[in-house]
């Protein structure tokens, strides 16, 4: 990601990280290493659109639109968290809710961006299981590894 030279130190100052070893990579993951604490954003992480399974045409959502609870998907997610930075900007929300707001932002753009994470299918890969290294775990757990260990990689 490519960002204004003046950018990042503001990112950072939101953040409470020093300059000098502010990278939005090590935040990146923050909300994956919070999620028992914060139950209540696991539908945050992605969207299914209804009757993608497999999709016949390129429409997106489709013509059903989408699944689950108004409001209460990525794309929800990206709009709340950038309208609570705005409101930082507007002095109208404070540094705590804005670095929180800031590492969901970050961690939901990279949501967007894994397969299954905007279509209908097994709950963004939760529901596909795969077995791996002996363990069995979920499609989705398994492409946050590093690419280098997917060569041993056997579906159930």
């Amino acid at each position: 990601m490519h960002l204004q030279e003046d950018v990042l130190p503001i990112l950072c100052d939101i953040l409470d990280l020093p300059h000098r070893k502010c990278h939005l990579a090590s935040v990146a993951s923050w909300a994956d290493r919070e999620r028992m604490r914060m139950r209540w954003s696991a539908a945050l992480h992605y969207i299914g659109s209804v009757d993608d399974y497999p999709s016949q045409t390129c429409a997106f959502p489709g013509e059903h639109k989408w699944k689950g609870n108004k409001g209460i998907n990525v794309l929800d997610a990206v709009k709340n968290t950038t309208t609570l930075l705005q409101g930082w900007v507007d002095s109208d929300v404070d540094d705590s809710v804005a670095s929180e707001a800031l590492k969901f932002l970050i961690h939901f753009v990279g949501d967007m961006h894994q397969p299954l994470h905007l279509t209908g299918r097994d709950r963004g890969g939760n529901s596909i299981p795969v077995l791996f290294d002996r363990r069995h775990t979920s499609t989705l757990r398994l492409l946050a590894l590093p690419t280098t260990f997917l060569s041993d990689l056997s579906v159930l």
